[in-house]
């Protein structure tokens, strides 16, 4: 069952909030005892409902993959719709709501917000769901709309945490059409709920991190598997070392200020928020969307003392047919946690179309992303 805690009394272990935090860190979690020996999370992407989409057929796909992936959570990263309505929003939350799942979360896209309602809708109508675990934080001191943590909890131990980031929409200039990134107040509330967890057990709590845009980091373990090096790189072009990489970069490439060429339609500047968690030490993957046709993953350090706990950087498979344009390129990520925190299975779960609306178990095509993580 979930529970979540709001206190409003500050507890100095748990709450060390900066000075002007309109809420203590407990406010931001939602706790869920862990049942079983692991727990599955599925990432679904860019599912992208829209007033062409036929709903009916996209209801069926997305409820045959979390049907077959046996997931507890699903986390959707962005771009839940494009040019929606209240009713197209409410038909996808009613999908995962009457699904097998336990719970689900919402991490918000550029376009989720683009349609014919008030820009708080998604999140207010989520917050209505009994299995959503998004908390909304509107008028608190960190940027963006929501930005939250789920925590699977054994024995009065965190086990393992969900972070789910706001990694926001545009160049905040207005005169680029460049991407945003995460904020550097986001990333000191990150730190402060990793050090709040670390509190609570004694030891650094083993997470995950989910958002839509993607890090620049990405590109330079994309160049880093190209290029076949091994070992440690200091080229500024492409730092770092990778552990081991799967899948592509199928995008188109554009220029980014300070990156060059990439396939990775990532934010208009490196915001450190890869280098925070490195340095923490307790995220072990980071899942995103937004590029439609990558599925590119690598297992990446960016400080050479980091290359025996690399960080998975993970596109999520597309789960929705809506602009598309990497034909059998559909499905989701499957993460599977055992009751110690760790990663024991991590999948890409291929599911094409069927026109019946119905799915065998033929129709599905699971792929190991890393040999191990």
């Amino acid at each position: 069952m979930r529970t979540t805690t709001k206190f409003a009394i500050l507890l100095p272990l748990l709450f060390s909030c900066a000075p002007d935090a309109a809420y203590p860190l407990e406010y931001y979690v939602s706790s869920i005892p862990f049942e079983g020996e692991t727990m599955k999370v599925i990432q679904l992407a860019d599912t992208h409902w829209t007033f062409g989409s036929d709903l009916d057929k996209e209801e069926a796909y997305i409820q045959a993959l979390i049907e077959e992936s046996g997931a507890d959570i699903a986390i959707l990263t962005g771009d839940q719709v494009l040019g929606a309505n209240k009713r197209i929003y409410t038909r996808l939350l009613d999908a995962l709501q009457e699904s097998r799942l336990s719970y689900f979360a919402l991490a918000w896209g550029n376009h989720d917000e683009q349609g014919l309602y008030d820009p708080s809708f998604p999140s207010e109508l989520c917050l209505s769901y009994s299995k959503c675990l998004n908390i909304d934080s509107p008028d608190d001191d960190v940027f963006g709309r929501s930005n939250f943590v789920i925590d699977l909890t054994l024995g009065g131990e965190i086990v393992h945490e969900l972070f789910v980031l706001d990694s926001n929409k545009l160049h905040p200039s207005g005169f680029s059409l460049a991407y945003d990134v995460i904020h550097e107040d986001q990333i000191q509330w990150y730190e402060r709920m990793v050090g709040r967890a670390e509190g609570i057990n004694g030891a650094i709590v083993p997470s995950s991190a989910f958002f839509h845009i993607a890090l620049w980091q990405y590109e330079y373990a994309y160049r880093l598997s190209q290029a076949g090096i091994e070992g440690y790189s200091t080229d500024p072009s492409h730092p770092g070392g990778i552990k081991g990489h799967s899948g592509e970069m199928h995008e188109e490439s554009w220029e980014i200020e300070g990156l060059g060429r990439t396939r990775v339609y990532a934010g208009y500047r490196d915001s450190g928020f890869f280098h925070k968690a490195e340095e923490l030490g307790s995220t072990k993957a980071m899942f995103v969307g937004h590029d439609h046709k990558n599925d590119f993953c690598a297992l990446y350090y960016g400080k050479m003392e980091n290359a025996d706990d690399p960080i998975a950087l993970c596109y999520g498979l597309k789960s929705g047919g809506g602009l598309t344009y990497q034909e059998g390129q559909l499905g989701a990520n499957v993460m599977e946690i055992d009751r110690t925190g760790d990663i024991v299975s991590l999948k890409r779960l291929y599911l094409d179309y069927q026109e019946d609306n119905a799915y065998e178990p033929a129709d599905f095509r699971y792929e190991d992303i890393f040999d191990a993580i």
